[in-house]
């Protein structure tokens, strides 16, 4: 409501045909976090090379590290229409971000690291070995 207030909010791509194309498209997508984790959204944006606008999630220094490759707001909102107005106004950042989220994405969240690992852990169950778990949990 605050984003539609501050007039920074566009609600056109949501049902558009060509969705990969409207989310390259943007400055920045936000996208929340229901119950606290992750949903397959911040992966579609973040591997568009799109700034992500998000709230903290369950996981997320296990999947993502320690470097801001999305722009977190607070879970009550309050910041986000100054995180939003500064992606905006701030194209060198919110291009920073992008390109960070983009990159964590194509090293540790493609189909063929998720096959890799599934077959690490297969090999390891079938060889009775432990299996280390990547995501920490």
């Amino acid at each position: 409501e605050r984003l539609k207030k501050a007039k920074l909010i566009n609600l056109k791509g949501r049902r558009t045909k060509d969705y990969p194309k409207f989310v390259r498209s943007v400055t920045s997508f936000l996208t929340s976090a229901e119950v606290g984790t992750p949903h397959g959204k911040i992966f579609e944006v973040m591997s568009s090379g799109t700034a992500l606008l998000s709230p903290n999630f369950l996981g997320k220094e296990e999947l993502f590290g320690s470097k801001e490759c999305f722009v977190e707001y607070k879970s009550d909102c309050s910041d986000v229409v100054k995180k939003a107005k500064n992606l905006l106004n701030n194209k060198q950042y919110a291009e920073e971000v992008a390109g960070q989220g983009r990159r964590v994405i194509l090293q540790k969240h493609t189909h063929s690291k998720r096959m890799q690992e599934l077959c690490m852990h297969l090999e390891g169950v079938l060889q009775g070995k432990s299996v280390e778990k990547p995501w920490g949990y």
